[in-house]
């Protein structure tokens, strides 16, 4: 098997190592054998939604081999996705936020969505 960091976003991937560890050193799963709407990354680098199933399926410890199953959810053209940090940077967008703001994905990312609303006052005027 693969490690499924290039199937998802940052941070996501970038802390994924840090919560196989965690399990291997505590024993304590946060996601094992739970179905959870999560997101993948599309190979033109925008994310869509998910539902994710992981089991672990043998090994004890660093030994332990894990399954994932992946669902895409069904997407609407009347809804656009966008995952933000709490200090407002963007991490990750869909294709029809992409679509709809006329940037690609990788334009987005680490920039604030305050960047892309415009005030109120300033469409009233």
């Amino acid at each position: 098997g693969k490690n499924v960091r290039g199937l998802i976003p940052s941070p996501f991937a970038d802390h994924h190592d840090q919560y196989v560890a965690s399990y291997v050193a505590t024993g304590k799963p946060s996601i094992l054998d739970l179905t959870t709407e999560f997101v993948a990354l599309h190979r033109e680098r925008y994310v869509f939604a998910v539902l994710l199933t992981v089991t672990k399926i043998s090994g004890v410890g660093e030994d332990s081999t894990f399954m994932g199953v992946v669902e895409p959810l069904p997407k609407s053209e009347d809804v656009a996705k966008c995952w933000v940090m709490a200090t407002g940077s963007i991490i990750s967008v869909d294709a029809v936020f992409s679509d709809w703001f006329a940037f690609k994905p990788e334009d987005l990312l680490g920039t604030y969505v305050s960047g892309l609303v415009v005030e109120g006052k300033k469409l009233e005027e």
